[in-house]
């Protein structure tokens, strides 16, 4: 069985107890990163350790739990360290609650962990109530139809990707190639129970969204 952990960062954008409980309860292990630690305090949520520098937590918090702790002047951002405990934890698939929306350079700092550590984990996301971002590689995808996320769009990592197709939704896709900088993959809309995305060769961001 693949062994998972949620991770809470120091900010998610948009989140209730309910949101935060529902994805703790499905983690074989539960993370804070630094300030995250006051979001799982504020909500009765006990992780089992909190990582990081702790220049982003603003009271005196000391949860009954593990602690890990790392100079603040270092070469790796709280969540990387939170990426590396996992691994060495035998941990297979890492969802981080947050870390989309607040300070870009965070938003671009966690898209790239999704990129670096892709190939080590079966899966690795960033997750808030208004967006969810993954990366589908060389393979497949089913998008269910879930009114929390209305939209969902297609973003080529590198140069391009090729041999996309997308069935079961408003926008069909058959055999395209989506370039960088184009914005054809952009907000489109499961049709159905569920849609089905594949790409033949390259990696893309899956983005699923909401207006809300």
């Amino acid at each position: 069985m693949i062994k998972k952990a949620t991770v809470i960062l120091a900010y998610i954008e948009n989140y209730d107890r309910d949101f935060l409980l529902k994805h703790c309860d499905k983690a074989d292990i539960v993370i804070c990163a630094d300030a995250g630690q006051s979001i799982a305090k504020a909500n009765n949520i006990q992780p089992d350790c909190v990582i990081g520098d702790f220049d982003s937590t603003k009271e005196e918090i000391r949860l009954d739990c593990k602690y890990i702790t790392y100079p603040v002047e270092k070469d790796i951002t709280d969540a990387e360290a939170c990426v590396l405990y996992c691994l060495d934890e035998g941990v297979e698939d890492i969802t981080f609650l947050g870390g989309i929306g607040g300070r870009l350079d965070h938003t671009l700092g966690a898209l790239s962990l999704l990129l670096k550590f892709k190939d080590n984990l079966s899966g690795i996301r960033l997750v808030d109530k208004k967006n969810t971002v993954e990366i589908l590689e060389n393979g497949s995808l089913s998008i269910e139809n879930d009114p929390t996320y209305r939209f969902f769009s297609i973003v080529p990592v590198f140069e391009k990707i090729d041999g996309v197709y997308v069935s079961g939704a408003k926008y069909p896709l058959e055999n395209a190639t989506m370039v960088k900088a184009s914005t054809l993959g952009i907000s489109n809309e499961v049709d159905g129970c569920c849609a089905e995305v594949s790409i033949g060769d390259g990696a893309a961001y899956i983005i699923r969204s909401s207006d809300a």
